[in-house]
């Protein structure tokens, strides 16, 4: 100390504190955003130290496009918000006032479609909100915050994909020091800054599911219809999903969309089907295929169709052919990686089938055509791939084919022999409407018993054209046509000699 006659000093007495002096506030913030299909949610805790005074009421600007869904802290007794210039400005009004540490926790959300109608994002810009802690106080004797820090992490979720392309005042970070997500994965991104403003926008970008897809596909053709069935084996990776397109050729109805386990590839829970119509004449109906949980990995699916069929080319032996596309349903190709098909046609033998254009397909047949137990012949086998299947058949009525087999018993007796003729008659492709047997003249008493096997009537034609001398012709009918196997037994007949 220097020479001097007198010192004096001055001080605050430690009881009084600091008063009469305004509130000196800082604010350090965390603020976590998570960015899912359609909506960005952000939850921010404003941890304030608030010295000199007490204080009971804070001011915070958020932007105005994110819906503030909640403001909580055990001390926060209501908040209200007022929107002007782009900004939402809330208001928090506190139970009991504080000096030192005060948490307020915020909750923001955005839908990309808006509240009421959440849309699914393929790419989007998301921008992070810029959350500041305006001011503190009581009641309308407000300070500035004197300064504001913090971090910010975004997590997308895991149908996405982003980078960022526009940052500043921001400092990058090793998102591991921030500790992880709450649903215990890391943070994608993750930032400090020392003041605000800040800015960070993240372009996102839907992972689109990628489907390998094996189609086994029957097409069943009667005289009357056309039927389907299409057993697809799905590998769904990338993204799982939450319903399947089909696009459906024009004319056809679905009659069935079921899953069950299919060499490996497990049942999904079909919710509903849909079957929306073209949107062009004649182009492809598409069906949505709702699924009750999403679907991903090795999945399994069954569709079922028909359509009906009007053609006298089929139905009966004209001697003329028809020009008959086979048609199918099969997995839209939006997000299809690959396909892999192949494509069984089936006809009964009364059909005769040449295929007359191949496109989009391969021949996996060896050999010649091969029949079931319900006598349906495997018309074609083919195997396909991603492009059109355009396979038309020209087809046509085969006419009738009989074949007779008789057995004939003859008893010998003294001077009397007697005849029973049994005859099966098997016939093919088409039916018939009369089966014509010539009988011994002396043979044909009219006996009728035949009618217990044919069901019908018969009658003796007198003058035929081409009957033998010495016979005559009868004439076998049923109440329709004749098709099949037909079993005929002629009455014993005698005769003297």
């Amino acid at each position: 100390m220097s020479e001097a006659d007198a010192v004096g000093f001055s001080w605050t007495a430690k009881a009084e504190g600091a008063a009469g002096l305004t509130a000196a506030v800082t604010a350090q913030a965390r603020q976590e955003v998570t960015v899912d299909e359609g909506v960005i949610r952000t939850r921010a805790t404003l941890t304030y130290d608030v010295s000199r005074a007490d204080v009971s009421r804070f001011v915070i600007e958020v932007p105005a496009d994110h819906d503030v869904v909640n403001v909580f802290d055990p001390n926060v007794q209501r908040w209200e918000k007022t929107a002007a210039d782009g900004l939402q400005r809330i208001d928090v009004m506190l139970f009991q006032p504080v000096k030192g540490n005060q948490n307020i926790v915020l909750e923001l959300e955005k839908f990309t479609g808006g509240r009421e109608m959440m849309v699914a994002m393929v790419q989007a810009d998301v921008d992070v909100p810029a959350i500041r802690a305006v001011s503190a106080g009581v009641d309308d004797e407000q300070v500035p915050v004197g300064r504001q820090q913090g971090i910010v992490v975004v997590q997308l979720a895991q149908t996405l994909r982003g980078d960022v392309y526009e940052r500043s005042g921001l400092a990058q970070i090793d998102a591991a020091e921030v500790g992880a997500a709450p649903n215990g994965a890391a943070w994608d991104f993750a930032y400090r800054y020392a003041t605000v403003p800040y800015a960070l926008g993240v372009r996102v970008e839907k992972l689109l599911p990628e489907i390998t897809a094996i189609e086994n596909v029957v097409v069943e053709l009667e005289p009357e219809k056309i039927e389907f069935t299409n057993r697809l084996q799905l590998l769904v990776e990338r993204a799982g999903v939450f319903q399947f397109e089909l696009l459906v050729p024009a004319g056809f109805e679905v009659d069935q969309v079921t899953s069950r386990e299919d060499g490996g590839y497990a049942e999904v829970v079909v919710e509903s089907h849909e079957l929306k119509p073209a949107t062009v004449d004649g182009g492809d109906a598409t069906l949505i295929v709702q699924l009750g949980r999403q679907a991903s990995g090795q999945v399994a699916l069954r569709v079922t169709g028909h359509r009906a069929l009007d053609d006298e080319n089929l139905r009966s032996p004209t001697g003329a052919g028809s020009s008959l596309p086979i048609a199918f349903a099969r997995l839209a190709a939006t997000g299809v990686k690959s396909v892999r098909g192949s494509l069984t046609v089936v006809a009964p033998e009364s059909l005769r089938l040449s295929p007359t254009s191949t496109k989009g397909v391969r021949s996996a047949q060896e050999g010649g055509a091969t029949s079931d137990a319900a006598g349906r012949a495997t018309s074609g086998l083919f195997s396909f791939g991603r492009d059109a299947v355009e396979l038309t058949y020209d087809v046509s009525r085969r006419k009738p084919f009989v074949e007779a087999n008789q057995a004939l018993t003859v008893d010998i007796e003294s001077g009397v022999a007697k005849f029973e003729s049994k005859w099966l008659f098997d016939i093919r492709y088409s039916g018939v409407e009369m089966i014509r047997v010539d009988v011994p003249a002396d043979l044909a008493d009219p006996a009728q018993q035949h009618r217990r096997h044919l069901g019908g009537t018969s009658h003796r034609n007198l003058n035929p054209d081409d009957v033998a001398e010495g016979y005559v012709a009868w004439q076998l009918t049923n109440d329709d046509e004749l098709l099949g196997r037909r079993h005929v037994t002629f009455p014993p007949g005698n005769r003297n000699w």
